[in-house]
């Protein structure tokens, strides 16, 4: 039988579980984003305390925020951004159809020098997707988007972790890489949405909305039901 040590342990040790679960029950979900920014009347975040600091060139119309060419908007990212893993999800409208030969900057995270960054793009008929970690060799992928009509809506997603970085438009995956080494990035990386640093591409020139971080990598099923919510 039970010791009498044990048996009045026993209801104390039911009182922890009972209030872990409780804090369970209250605490956020560890799954969701850390940081959303809808972007559909203001830059101001409904998930997570960090408002972006510079938002230049950044107008609002019945589509969300519109990203002019010389547009700029800087998200500090402390405890947003895991350099480990983690996820960027997005929708776009751009001003300009695929097979358009522009390039345009949508994404940009990490310092200017050629390491520790990612960076997502229009290059010419392609959306690209760019990885350089600590190791100085780049990993990414690339979609041929010829067939995008001006005005329609695309949701981007690109997701790194593991040694693997992939990106997805519409919810379908179109490129998976593997890359070497870490993102060296430190606790609040420069991130800028819409635009890079330096500005040596023009800025999106599209409406850009419901902007997602996540510190962890979606898989693919979990992308896709993103996808497919209204």
């Amino acid at each position: 039988g039970k010791s009498s040590a044990d048996k009045a342990a026993a209801p104390q040790t039911q009182e922890v579980a009972q209030a872990t679960d409780s804090a369970k029950a209250s605490a956020p979900d560890d799954n969701g984003p850390v940081f959303s920014l809808p972007l559909d009347k203001s830059t101001q975040p409904d998930k997570g305390d960090t408002t972006p600091i510079i938002a230049n060139g950044v107008t609002f119309d019945a589509n969300g925020a519109h990203f002019s060419a010389d547009a700029q908007l800087f998200i500090p990212s402390e405890g947003n951004v895991n350099p480990a893993a983690g996820t960027f999800t997005f929708w776009m409208l751009p001003d300009w159809a695929g097979d358009v030969e522009s390039v345009f900057q949508i994404l940009h995270l990490g310092a200017t020098t050629w390491a520790n960054r990612l960076d997502i793009f229009k290059d010419h008929v392609y959306l690209r997707l760019l990885m350089c970690p600590d190791s100085g060799f780049e990993s990414g992928a690339s979609a041929n988007i010829s067939g995008w009509n001006k005005g329609d809506r695309h949701m981007i997603t690109t997701t790194w972790g593991d040694g693997v970085v992939a990106m997805y438009i519409d919810g379908v995956s179109v490129g998976v890489s593997d890359y070497d080494g870490e993102l060296d990035i430190g606790s609040s990386p420069p991130l800028f949405l819409g635009s890079g640093n330096p500005r040596v591409k023009e800025g999106a020139n599209s409406n850009i909305t419901n902007f997602q971080i996540y510190t962890r990598a979606l898989g693919a099923d979990e992308d896709a039901a993103l996808f497919a919510q209204p």
